[in-house]
């Protein structure tokens, strides 16, 4: 997946992200365009910001904005090998899997999935019907003739017609799928305030508000959505009422004053910094023998040691103990969980930020 501020959208609108952030990047406008991949659109357009929709979620780009996500959609191209290719198909390598994605909806195929397509274009007499054949799952049909390969999909009963390109595309990668790098398995730390779950992301945010508060008896209302969550603050009868998709709670001026107390010693004890550049806010924190980076959705620890091997003439490399790969650009230090999607980048000082866990 790709979070860009509130937005997430599948990995297949990559190439198209890249291609209006590089150029709004040059010549400061995109041509207004809607795609649609998987059976979901995403409507690009720029007047003086890059402005992006998706689901019903808008976020809007400034130039350093931009450049911050060109940089990882690009990283997200690359590791996944993300390819746009004739008749809006778009395929991906995703650990040992394949994402061939179409306008109309989107397949998720294993190895021996796309070794039976492979079969069937080569010849096999059982695709002419289309039938299930060996290898391919129960829901996917498969028929052959006049050099394409039309795909049915009889969850949705949406199809896809593949050509010769597409062909010789899928048998490319097939040898390439193998099992994920960089994977975690893990979540960074959150804090429960009254069954109400704040996330790092927005706890620096939550104490400023809450000690407003008790100070000076001002409630400066807040809404901060992710692609992952939600937190809303605004004044209620009785003085402060926090919120997200889920749980409601209300705190008195004494309450708001001991969980601002509360959170602020938990984020002192995770060792926890806030950096904001631009619309980016960046949340760092130590945990589990390695530090978190949290950038509006996008989560990524880098174990301790992270730094090993990771130089320009190496520009893609895991890290140490299986973490994320790690990746040097012009402009950022780029951190990718292959596992999850999630990609940040930091600037030379943010990185500065991440010695603190050696």
């Amino acid at each position: 997946m790709i979070n860009i501020l509130a937005i997430r959208c599948s990995v297949a609108f990559a190439p198209y992200l890249a291609l209006s952030a590089a150029d709004f990047l040059s010549d400061g406008v995109t041509a207004s365009r809607v795609v649609r991949q998987g059976g979901r659109s995403l409507i690009l357009r720029s007047d003086s910001d890059l402005t992006l929709r998706h689901e019903h979620r808008q976020a809007s780009l400034g130039v350093h904005e931009a450049r911050h996500y060109a940089a990882t959609v690009g990283f997200r191209n690359e590791f996944y090998d993300v390819t746009r290719m004739q008749d809006e198909v778009v395929l991906a390598s995703v650990g040992d899997e394949l994402l061939l994605s179409y306008p109309q909806s989107e397949l998720w195929l294993r190895p021996e999935a796309v070794a039976a397509l492979l079969r069937a274009y080569a010849g096999d007499s059982n695709a002419r019907e289309g039938a299930t054949l060996p290898g391919l799952p129960e829901w996917l049909s498969v028929s052959t003739g006049g050099a394409r390969l039309l795909l049915s999909d009889q969850r949705t009963g949406r199809w896809v017609l593949l050509g010769d390109d597409h062909v010789h595309e899928l048998k490319r990668r097939l040898g390439l799928l193998s099992p994920l790098r960089g994977a975690t398995g893990q979540a960074p730390p959150t804090i429960q305030l009254k069954g109400l779950t704040v996330r790092l992301q927005s706890a620096f945010k939550l104490v400023a508000t809450l000690l407003d508060f008790t100070f000076n008896a001002n409630v400066e209302p807040f809404e901060e959505t992710t692609p992952t969550y939600a937190l809303k603050a605004a004044r209620s009868t009785e003085g402060i009422e926090l919120s997200d998709s889920h749980t409601r709670v209300s705190l008195t001026v004494r309450e708001a004053r001991k969980w601002a107390d509360i959170i602020g010693a938990e984020l002192s004890r995770l060792g926890a910094c806030q950096v904001e550049r631009g619309a980016i806010r960046t949340v760092f924190a130590d945990h589990e023998g390695g530090r978190w980076i949290l950038q509006w959705g996008d989560e990524v620890w880098l174990p301790n040691g992270w730094r090993d091997g990771v130089s320009a003439r190496s520009p893609s490399l895991p890290g140490a103990h299986g973490g994320p790969l790690v990746k040097r650009s012009d402009e950022f230090l780029l951190a990718l969980d292959g596992a999850t999607g999630s990609c940040v980048a930091l600037t030379d000082s943010e990185s500065k930020l991440l010695d603190d866990v050696e």
